[in-house]
């Protein structure tokens, strides 16, 4: 199955500039005019800094996601989305056997959503975390079907 989340990130990064451009705005407006504007320098304050919490939320979870777990090896990829032309230094491409995959979590808050994959190396057990935000809750759905299908396999191979 292959999912990827690539519908949701395509406007990020005009989210983000809208943002910034907001911000800026604001600030502007205020400066020019003053109280007329805003009735205190708090809702300025306040104004920027849900803005710059904006930017920083959207940074972080803005990743595009791609997941296929077609064939001997469970491919997945992910990239930032806002910066990923100048600075790539969230690449991470992860290929894991079938076999080796033991166990999965899905942690969903209101959010955030991160997936989990724990898998046994040559060496030892170890785990990989994966920021799936931008991921529908279909997809979601989908991802865990085919996850637990995968580790249910492996359990009975055991």
């Amino acid at each position: 199955m292959r999912l990827t989340n690539y519908r949701a990130t395509k406007f990020l990064p005009g989210i983000y500039f809208f943002t910034i451009v907001l911000g800026i705005v604001t600030f502007f407006l205020y400066q020019l005019m003053g109280k007329q504007f805003l009735p205190s320098i708090k809702y300025l304050y306040a104004l920027e800094s849900l803005v710059v919490i904006a930017l920083i939320y959207t940074y972080i979870n803005g990743k595009y996601f791609e997941f296929d777990s077609e064939g001997a090896l469970i491919g997945i990829y992910t990239r930032g989305v806002i910066f990923s032309e100048v600075i790539n230094y969230r690449d991470k491409r992860f290929d894991l056997k079938r076999e080796h995959i033991y166990k999965y979590s899905i942690l969903n808050l209101f959010f955030y959503k991160r997936l989990t994959l724990y898998y046994k190396s040559s060496t030892r057990k170890q785990k990989i975390k994966i920021n799936i935000t931008l991921l529908s809750p279909r997809k979601t759905r989908y991802l865990r079907k085919s996850l637990s299908k995968l580790v249910r396999q492996n359990s009975k191979s055991l």
